[in-house]
């Protein structure tokens, strides 16, 4: 159950920087623009998640504690992988990608 809402929501996010980049026609100005439109929306929604699961937190039965803390540390690294570690991977592999698409539409 945990893994599906994680993987849920990290598929989420990556969607939504996908779409950014995808906007700018795949440059660095498209990574850079989804970072910070995408970004703080993630951050916003991501603390927003956190904050009312926090409430059930303060539960008192171990099981469903330990449940709410794995998701929200899930959820943080989802935020944090979408927001820094995917972004950093477009900014990496884009001028290859885009080589490649020059030289596709030169032949």
């Amino acid at each position: 159950l945990i893994g599906s809402i994680i993987i849920g929501i990290g598929v989420d996010f990556s969607i939504h920087i996908t779409e950014r980049v995808r906007e700018k026609n795949f440059s660095m100005e498209g990574v850079m623009h989804a970072a910070q439109t995408s970004g703080l929306s993630f951050i916003e929604a991501t603390t927003t998640m956190i904050m009312g699961l926090t409430a059930v937190f303060l539960v008192n039965i171990p099981s469903i504690r330990e449940f709410i803390l794995l998701i929200i540390i899930l959820l943080a690294f989802s935020a944090y992988g979408a927001i820094f570690i995917l972004t950093a991977a477009y900014r990496l592999y884009l001028p290859r990608y885009n080589r490649m698409r020059t030289i596709k539409k030169k032949s």
